[in-house]
């Protein structure tokens, strides 16, 4: 065989096995990997995270970030910045800005115009279906790219893309688009699905000499 056949063949082979791994890739449907992920975290113990929350509109040059930590405890959860801090017990809901040294308590009341940090992690298939997958490289790791619409033709939600690492089926990222085309993304780092998480972060003490507002009355 002659070198220019040779290396024909050689790219050929090489070519098969490429397209034989992304054959592979492609293979799981939006669906199984949707589920794939639901398993992961409906499985946890204690979720622990770092993030940056961005938020920006296509209507205006508007954009606003910041970066904070999460603890997630099934439907009790703890989100802390420089500027708020946001508990639930599950039952009551506080948020403490640091600004105004005042607190509000609530009633944790679920809303079709929000998603429940908890609802960020998991219950997405019984909300929104997935149409399509794709794959992308993340800080040097393969991403499956879940692409999902509101099963509510209704929904304040216009769609949900979810970064999900194929090594782990760890969130990387979450962005959320509303029908008024405002755009909310969470990057997430140093995510730990079993964190020894204490109950007692689920409450919340107001700081002395905070305003608080009780809006369950």
């Amino acid at each position: 065989m002659g070198r220019s056949r040779r290396r024909g063949a050689a790219f050929l082979a090489a070519f098969v096995v490429l397209l034989a791994g992304h054959l592979n890739v492609y293979a799981q449907s939006a669906d199984e990997l949707l589920q794939r992920l639901e398993r992961t975290y409906n499985g946890h113990t204690g979720l622990e995270a770092e993030f940056t929350q961005t938020m920006s509109s296509a209507y205006s040059d508007f954009q606003e970030s910041f970066s904070g930590t999460l603890l997630l405890k099934g439907n009790r959860y703890r989100v802390e910045t420089d500027r708020q801090t946001l508990v639930t017990d599950g039952d009551v809901t506080w948020i403490y800005s640091v600004e105004d040294n005042q607190v509000l308590i609530n009633k944790n009341v679920d809303s079709e115009e929000a998603l429940a940090v908890n609802q960020l992690f998991s219950d997405y298939a019984s909300r929104f279906k997935a149409t399509g997958v794709d794959t992308e490289t993340v800080r040097g790791q393969r991403h499956f790219v879940l692409h999902l619409t509101p099963k509510d033709a209704d929904s304040f939600f216009a769609s949900v893309t979810l970064w999900m690492r194929a090594s782990d089926n760890i969130l990387s990222r979450i962005e959320i688009v509303d029908q008024n085309q405002t755009t909310m993304s969470f990057d997430l780092s140093n995510v730990d699905l079993n964190a020894r998480v204490d109950d007692r972060a689920f409450t919340f003490s107001p700081p002395a000499g905070a305003e608080v507002i009780d809006l369950r009355s």
